[in-house]
C-alpha cells in the first residue's frame, strides 16, 4: 500500500473526498472551484473519474492556506495531514522510505 509518513493512498483518496464534499458544501468555494478548474456542475461527475483529479482536487484547497485551515477544523484533520495525502496522490509512490532507483 502507498504511503507517505502515515498517509496510505487509500487514506489520502479518503481525505480528497471528504474535501471534495466539503468544497461542495460551500457555495463561495465550490464557484472558485469551479471557475478555477474549468469544470461545470455537469462535468464534474465524469471528470472525478479522470487520474489526477483528487489529487488536483487537494491542490486546490492546500493552494489558499485560509481554505486549507477551514477544512482541516472542520474534518478534524492536521493540515500537515492534509498536505501529505495530496502528495501521495499527486505523486502515486510511497513517501515513507528511500527514494525509488533510477
Amino acid at each position: 500500500m502507498i504511503q507517505a509518513k502515515g498517509v496510505s493512498r487509500e487514506k489520502a483518496e479518503d481525505i480528497a473526498v471528504s474535501a471534495l464534499a466539503y468544497i461542495g458544501s460551500s457555495e463561495k468555494l465550490c464557484a472558485r472551484y469551479l471557475q478555477l478548474t474549468g469544470l461545470t456542475v455537469q462535468s464534474l461527475r465524469r471528470a472525478a473519474g479522470e487520474p489526477g483529479f483528487l489529487a488536483a482536487t487537494l491542490a486546490f484547497l492546500t493552494a489558499h492556506e485560509p481554505d486549507l485551515m477551514d477544512f482541516a477544523a472542520a474534518s478534524g484533520l492536521k493540515p500537515q495531514e492534509i498536505a501529505r495525502a495530496a502528495e501521495v496522490l499527486e505523486r502515486g509512490q510511497d513517501d515513507s522510505g528511500p527514494a525509488p532507483r533510477p
